[in-house]
């Protein structure tokens, strides 16, 4: 009973996030983010020839790559905010329960900035190829890839394979930075610090492995940007999904018991 209760929550949930403006304004802003974060670069083309691939690359080494972790988060990451303050928690409950709230509220945090990266990065990419070809082969040399696990991508279909395992990389670290924003959201009300606090926890994390000389497989910065294979491209992608994914889960857990003792202490 309680599981159905928590998906059809989950289920209205993810149909207020994705009908809402705030959804497709930061699938939007998302896109457009790193467009702007391309236009250095493209300037000094001016014309020139260039892919698609060497742009999205060029891309992950901005400064401002990050950042679009904040627009994942914009449609999700602040829901219990909004919810405690316009009092919009209390009906919910009534609906269901606490638990019930909690757990499907950190579900579709999860699954709402996870589409935002995917639907954003894909505007991304189509707006790029609309100008420029997908590859080019002195940039497979160029950028490395000839001798890593994703060469055998780099013709025919493959491409779109290629850039869909480095969007799903992107976001499984956006939904689990999400779902953390989210916990912390019941610890401070407040809007701005849980938009902020993914890009925060980014380099706190990043900085933190480094420092401690981490395997580059527990580096949150290179796994995010596909960066890291493991055996092959399907453990890869598997590998970056599970880590994401179980990091999540324990954020989710404490957002859960959180929300419940908020909750009872009003």
């Amino acid at each position: 009973m309680m599981v159905r209760k928590c998906f059809f929550s989950t289920l209205v949930t993810m149909k207020r996030i994705v009908l809402s403006v705030s959804f497709w304004a930061a699938c939007a802003g998302l896109a457009a983010m790193e467009l702007v974060n391309l236009l250095q670069e493209l300037s000094l083309i001016s014309g020139g020839v260039t892919s698609v691939l060497y742009l999205y690359e060029v891309g992950t080494y901005s400064n401002f790559w990050v950042l679009y972790l904040l627009f994942a988060a914009i449609p999700s990451a602040t829901l219990f905010c909004a919810d405690w303050e316009n009092r919009y928690i209390r009906p919910c409950i009534l609906r269901g329960s606490k638990q019930c709230y909690a757990v499907a509220t950190a579900i579709a945090c999860y699954l709402a900035a996870f589409l935002v990266v995917l639907i954003g990065d894909s505007v991304f990419l189509l707006l790029l190829h609309s100008r420029y070809p997908w590859v080019l082969p002195e940039n497979i040399e160029g950028l490395g890839i000839a001798d890593s696990v994703y060469s055998p991508l780099m013709s025919g279909a493959g491409v779109y394979l290629y850039f869909l395992i480095r969007t799903l990389c992107k976001a499984f670290c956006a939904a689990f930075t999400s779902v953390l924003a989210l916990c912390l959201s019941t610890v401070i009300t407040n809007i701005f610090v849980t938009l902020a606090a993914p890009v925060i926890v980014f380099y706190i994390f990043e900085n933190f492995l480094i420092l401690f000389e981490m395997p580059a497989s527990f580096q949150i910065g290179s796994i995010a940007k596909g960066h890291i294979a493991v055996s092959g491209l399907g453990t890869t992608v598997l590998y970056t999904a599970v880590l994401f994914t179980l990091c999540a889960a324990v954020f989710g857990l404490l957002f859960v018991s959180s929300v419940q003792r908020r909750v009872e202490n009003g």
